[in-house]
């Protein structure tokens, strides 16, 4: 019992989502269903889940609806157990962080703008963590600390969905229930996006500033960097190529240029591609699958194919022996097993909430504690709402009919609500896919995140709840 105690005490991450994993399966026992019909809740049944749940939920429907966003950090582990062993990535990580090394905090101000940016402007935020493992082997070697790489990379993609603008992550149902074109208050919008970026950016300046040169010796628990570079000779430049290339992929391929912008032309073209045959064969369409569409609308599996791809090709880039590419790639997969099972868990507290929509009842109840709209119980209902739907899509496909008749006139105020409170309250709870899947890649403890990041979220919280008052009542 004593060991098991301290296995846990040393792994909090567990502790903690196991913890929510249960608080979510009791709550289905207390707290019946229901669902919205416009302006009206309507109480449904009690479902109550049982123990075959337990095992269905993340073994059967989490994976089955969530295979390709767990796949994708599997199939990063195998692309970076390759390229971490050459030499060529070895030396581009030394040579980043040498660059830097008079100046670090501006490495990291320049990185995680990029995530934070990515984030803001993209229909989905994985595709940017792909550099993430990067990122953080450089910020390791300029001394500053797990924290700081895992704020910089995954944390700033969340800073990202707190300020979305141009992007789509999750918001279609309830965009689409609220009658809200994704153009609308997008100055509001960049304002905050801003304001969080620059707070954000404020306090990892801060802790920079504390922490800076005291933790070397995390560089030996880097999972995805060989320290040694063997061949001084090495050229980097096919490193660089290769990490160019998907980062075009993943702008193409992810941001809505149709949607956003009003741009047409990779669906003009990709229409064009799919109508080229050969006699009666579509032959680009074909070759290509069904899945691949024109950039701006591709989905996980793509990008996930393409970097499956790219892992292959290393190997005759770098005369890699078949069974040693393998090799590499199933240890890269092996370092990645843990994230995967932290975001199945983080789905399987989603699948309790999707299967007995007890969710829609807490938000009833809150945004029934005062008469008509106020921005503050809003608030609250996203948050509590971010903690049981780790897909943020259901919530507004769940919520967004009740707001849109409910209050009509605050529609424009409950669009910027919703999103940025998902986002900040994804840096904190225990159920964020990309917040876990970070700390349990560079084995941060709960407690350690929550040390850097609560004075940005209450900071920002009290920023957010001012602008939502007097946006809705001045």
């Amino acid at each position: 019992m004593k060991k098991l105690k301290q296995w846990f005490k040393e792994h909090d991450l567990i502790k903690i989502l196991l913890g929510v994993l249960i608080i979510a399966f009791i709550l289905s026992w207390i707290i019946p269903g229901g669902k919205f019909n416009g302006a009206t809740f309507e109480k449904g049944t009690m479902y109550r889940l049982g123990l075959d749940d337990l095992f269905r939920m993340p073994f059967y429907y989490a994976l089955n609806s969530y295979l390709p966003n767990i796949m994708f950090f599997l199939v990063i582990g195998a692309f970076y157990g390759v390229l971490s062993r050459t030499n060529g990535y070895r030396k581009l990580v030394a040579k980043t962080a040498k660059s830097f090394s008079n100046k670090p905090l501006l490495f990291v101000l320049i990185a995680s703008l990029v995530f934070t940016v990515y984030a803001s402007i993209s229909l989905e935020v994985l595709p940017i963590l792909i550099f993430a493992p990067f990122v953080i082997s450089v910020i390791l070697k300029l001394g500053l600390g797990k924290v700081v790489g895992v704020a910089a990379t995954f944390g700033a993609s969340l800073i990202g969905v707190l300020g979305t603008t141009y992007g789509n992550f999750s918001l279609s149902f309830l965009l689409q229930n609220l009658g809200i074109e994704q153009s609308v208050d997008m100055g509001l919008k960049f304002g905050i996006l801003v304001i969080a970026y620059a707070l954000y950016a404020l306090f990892m300046a801060l802790y920079i500033h504390k922490v800076k040169g005291k933790n070397r010796a995390e560089e030996e628990t880097d999972k995805f960097l060989v320290t040694e570079v063997k061949n001084s000779k090495a050229h980097i430049w096919p490193v660089v190529l290769i990490f160019s290339i998907i980062f075009i992929f993943i702008v193409l391929g992810y941001i809505d240029y149709a949607g956003a912008f009003k741009v047409n032309i990779f669906v003009d073209f990709n229409t064009w591609l799919k109508d080229i045959k050969l006699g009666d064969l579509p032959i680009i369409s074909t070759i290509l699958g069904s899945g691949i569409g024109a950039f701006g609308t591709w989905d996980i599996n793509v990008i996930n194919l393409i970097i499956m791809l790219i892992t292959i090709l290393l190997k005759f880039m770098y005369h890699i022996k078949f069974d040693v590419l393998l090799e590499n790639a199933f240890d890269g997969v092996k370092k990645m097993l843990r994230p995967a099972l932290f975001v199945i868990l983080c789905y399987t507290v989603y699948m309790f909430g999707l299967a007995t929509y007890y969710v829609p009842t807490m938000v009833n109840f809150i945004e029934n504690l005062f008469k008509g709209f106020n921005p503050i119980m809003s608030a609250l209902s996203c948050f509590v709402a971010t903690i049981f739907h780790s897909d943020f899509g259901f919530t507004g496909y769940v919520v967004g009919a009740f707001y849109a008749a409910s209050y009509t006139d605050f529609t424009n105020l409950i669009a910027i609500i919703y999103p940025s409170i998902n986002g900040l309250a994804s840096l904190i709870v225990p159920t964020s896919v990309i917040l876990m899947a970070g700390l349990s890649y560079a084995d941060i403890s709960y407690k350690s995140w929550l040390k850097f990041i609560w004075k940005f979220f209450a900071t920002m919280l009290v920023i957010l709840l001012l602008v939502f008052i007097v946006i809705a009542y001045l």
